[in-house]
C-alpha cells in the first residue's frame, strides 16, 4: 500500500488564547483506525513541542513553527488543514515537501489561510493529494 511522506514546515500565527485551543481540538478528532489515531498522536506530540518552544509577544500574539519529516504525512496535512478552519483568527501558512511512496518525486507544495478568512488558498492542491490517502 502506497503512502505520502516528506518534510512539513508549519507555522501558526495569532492571538495566543485561540493557539492554546489547537492542542485540544487535535486531541478530540476521532479516527476508527488505530494506525490513523496513531498517526494523530504524532502530529499532536510535535505541536506541543513547538507550542513549548514559542512565547507570546507583548500583545498577546505568538507564532509557532513546526518544522518535521513525516514518514505518513497525510494525517498530519489533513490536521493542519481542520486547524485553518476551525481558527479563523489564527494565520496558517505550510510548506510540505512530499513525495508518494511509489514513485518516490517530490513534490514541493504550499497552502495558506490568512488570519480573519474562512477559506484556504490551496492552488497548488497540497490538501487534496493528502485526501487521496
Amino acid at each position: 500500500m502506497s503512502h505520502l511522506y516528506g518534510t512539513i514546515d508549519l507555522t501558526v500565527a495569532g492571538p495566543q488564547s485561540e493557539i492554546q485551543k489547537v492542542a485540544g481540538m487535535l486531541r478530540d478528532v476521532e479516527y476508527t483506525r488505530e494506525h490513523e489515531a496513531g498517526l494523530r498522536d504524532e502530529f499532536l506530540s510535535e505541536w506541543e513541542l513547538a507550542m513549548s518552544q514559542s512565547e507570546p509577544d507583548a500583545e498577546g500574539h505568538m507564532e509557532v513553527n513546526l518544522n518535521q519529516f513525516f514518514e505518513t504525512a497525510h494525517i498530519a496535512l489533513q490536521l493542519i488543514e481542520r486547524i485553518g478552519v476551525e481558527f479563523e483568527p489564527l494565520g496558517v501558512f505550510v510548506s510540505a515537501t512530499v513525495a508518494d511512496s511509489v514513485t518516490d518525486e517530490d513534490n514541493e507544495l504550499f497552502a495558506r489561510k490568512e488570519p480573519g478568512d474562512e477559506a484556504w488558498n490551496d492552488d497548488d492542491g497540497l490538501f487534496e493529494m493528502a485526501s487521496w490517502w
